[in-house]
Order: C-alpha cells, then sequence, then structure tokens
C-alpha cells in the first residue's frame, strides 16, 4: 500500500482553503479583515522565529546554557 501522499492532492487542497479563505473574509466588515490579516502575519513571524531558535538550539548542544540570577526589589 503507498501510503505517500499526492503532491497534486497537497495542491489541490491548499487551493480549497485558500478560496474557503477569501470567501470567508468577503463575509467581514473591513476593519475586522484588517485585524486578522495582523493577527495571521503575527502568528507567522512567531511560528518562524520559534522555529528558527529551535534549529539554532540543536547546532548549540555543545555549549552548556548560562543562568543569570534574578533578584526581588521591593519598591516603598
Amino acid at each position: 500500500m503507498n501510503t505517500a501522499i499526492n503532491p497534486e492532492f497537497i495542491q489541490k487542497m491548499l487551493e480549497a482553503k485558500r478560496l474557503q479563505k477569501e470567501a470567508l473574509e468577503t463575509l467581514m466588515p473591513e476593519n475586522v479583515r484588517h485585524h486578522l490579516s495582523v493577527i495571521e502575519k503575527e502568528v507567522k513571524d512567531l511560528l518562524l522565529e520559534y522555529l528558527m531558535d529551535g534549529s539554532e538550539t540543536s547546532k548549540n548542544t555543545d555549549q552548556p546554557e548560562t543562568h543569570s540570577n534574578v533578584h526581588s526589589v521591593t519598591i516603598n
């Protein structure tokens, strides 16, 4: 049994999701669309940053981590 996913199927599914997103956006007011696009960009940036940090830490496994001491301060 072939368990590989057909690349053409993946492309069609991605296109279907893109069209679904566009259809949903047309039902929303403009200000909501703008907020959602900003949120989408921020989530993409966070994921990219997370993935990049993960790849950098896997390269630096030989280096020990340094910990800083944190002190609480009371302000009167």
